[in-house]
């Protein structure tokens, strides 16, 4: 994971959608499995971690018997442009 981003993802389990707020840009990526990514990202035990060069958000969970937990890995498929002037609206 050296070549990989830390991220707090918004996730929107009933489209299926992914955003990530990369380098100043809100990004919004379609995931095939939402449901397992909404599993994973209830159990995780670290920061969730993008990776540019496979396009993957990489999900630790706790493993009995392995410190180190499992690496979940979601293929995500970017579907619209660079938004920088984006705001999360509370």
């Amino acid at each position: 994971m050296e070549h990989t981003v830390p991220v707090l993802p918004l996730f929107d389990l009933h489209r299926a959608v992914v955003e990530l707020n990369l380098h100043g840009s809100w990004r919004s990526f379609h995931v095939n499995d939402a449901p397992a990514v909404a599993r994973a990202l209830a159990d995780s035990v670290a920061t969730p971690r993008w990776d540019p060069a496979s396009s993957s958000l990489l999900i630790r969970t706790p493993v009995t018997g392995n410190t180190a937990g499992r690496t979940h890995i979601f293929s995500l498929v970017e579907f619209s442009e660079a938004r920088p002037k984006a705001k999360v609206v509370r």
